[in-house]
């Protein structure tokens, strides 16, 4: 009985750590340049889906929308950043990001934490 419960324990630990690593290697977000950037955001759009989008001209003209509004920013890059310049109520405001991607999702990433999730709407 007891060979039967380490066994047991061994077995489970092992399927957790197999899950884990899955989880972990699905989770890989590859860091990407500004050259990467530009061939995947020009012409694109980034959003959540249903609540927020951003449209990248190949001007650099950036389409904001955000719960049904739409108003005009500006992209460009930064020392390998992505930044995204906008108004906000009527004070300039400017943002860069380092970007990350696993397929089609995207993260954007201020001093290397996370602040804005989303994926490739079209393609």
């Amino acid at each position: 009985m007891t060979r039967r419960i380490g066994r047991s324990r061994v077995l489970l630990a092992l399927g957790c750590l197999v899950t884990a690593l899955s989880v972990q290697a699905a989770e890989h977000y590859k860091r990407l340049t500004a050259a990467e950037m530009q061939r995947l955001l020009v012409g694109h759009s980034i959003g959540d889906g249903a609540h927020w989008a951003y449209r990248f001209a190949a001007d650099g003209g950036l389409e904001l929308m955000d719960l049904g509004k739409t108003r005009p920013g500006r992209w460009r890059f930064v020392g390998g950043e992505l930044c995204l310049e906008r108004s906000e109520r009527g004070k300039a405001q400017s943002d860069c990001y380092e970007l990350r991607q696993s397929g089609k999702s995207l993260r954007f990433l201020r001093d290397g934490v996370p602040v804005l999730e989303g994926m490739l709407l079209d393609e």
